[in-house]
């Protein structure tokens, strides 16, 4: 489906330029991100902070 704009330039929808919504990552894609050093643990995530207590480097 494609719109045109008030000056009669074309718009396409994100999907039809291959452009995907972004999406959140699940809980267990974070922890393995942890583990396996790609992500940092971060104290306002919930598995986050759980690394981090299991690391005892938080209370």
């Amino acid at each position: 489906m494609v719109e045109k704009t008030e000056e009669g330039e074309e718009v396409h929808p994100h999907e039809e330029q291959g452009i995907e919504p972004k999406r959140r990552e699940t809980s267990e894609e974070i922890k393995t991100g942890m583990e396996s050093g790609e992500k940092e643990e971060d104290v306002y995530s919930e598995e986050g902070r759980e690394k981090l207590e299991e690391d005892s480097e938080v209370a």
